[in-house]
């Protein structure tokens, strides 16, 4: 299945919903929130739909529109970050199959990068407690001076920092920003339908893969 033109390097990873999958600690800590604004809490299907785009996005469309002034937003969003750091590893896990990817990647010495729109203290926190077993040359969150992804200058930076080209990297998302991202620097890019959006939402966005389990992506790349 390997088409590449140029030899494959480095795979830039995302992490939510791609690697981990966290979305019940997000929904846990963002209802906590709301509950305390007396806000009507959200469902798990409806939190899978709001992530990908930020902390300050998800929260945005979490509570009525009449709330949304940004002073407020901000307040909520310090106090949802607050909240998460207690209870992000109290359901937070890999997807099965991640660990065995990796490590057969790895063994092929594949360089592993992490992009996320996560913040960076949370970005780095997950990734040291739950992806310790393997050597990621980049792990980049969220941090005020970076755009998030979609926007290229978020994938070029990891791009520099690896010191790699776009076509000897490939990226491995959940997500619309995700795909969206690659595309925006003509990086191929693998979909993944075990995330937070539909696989009907991401085949629209014509990546150049789909896939329904980690391993996949070694019949991709090996």
């Amino acid at each position: 299945m390997n088409t590449f033109k140029r030899k494959i390097k480095g795979v830039i990873f995302d992490l939510d919903g791609t690697l981990i999958n966290s979305i019940e600690d997000i929904k846990d800590s963002l209802n906590h929130i709301l509950k305390t604004h007396d806000h009507p809490i959200i469902t798990t299907k409806k939190c899978s739909a709001l992530v990908g785009h930020g902390l300050f996005d998800l929260v945005k469309h979490s509570v009525p529109e009449e709330f949304r002034e940004k002073p407020y937003l901000d307040l909520l969003v310090s106090e949802m970050r607050e909240e998460y750091t207690t209870r992000w590893l109290d359901k937070t896990a890999l997807y099965d199959g991640v660990d065995e990817m990796l490590n057969q990647l790895s063994k092929r010495k594949y360089v592993f990068a992490v992009l996320s729109n996560k913040v960076q203290t949370s970005t780095q926190t997950l990734v040291s407690q739950l992806l310790s077993n393997w050597h990621f040359s980049v792990v980049a969150g969220a941090i005020p001076e970076r755009p998030l992804k979609p926007h290229p200058a978020s994938i070029r930076f990891v791009l520099d920092e690896l010191g790699l080209q776009a076509d000897e990297v490939i990226f491995v998302g959940d997500g619309d920003a995700d795909v969206l991202a690659a595309q925006s620097i003509s990086m191929k890019v693998i979909a993944v339908s075990w995330g937070y959006r539909t696989k009907q939402s991401l085949s629209a966005l014509s990546p150049d893969y789909m896939i329904d389990h980690p391993n996949q992506i070694l019949d991709i790349l090996l």
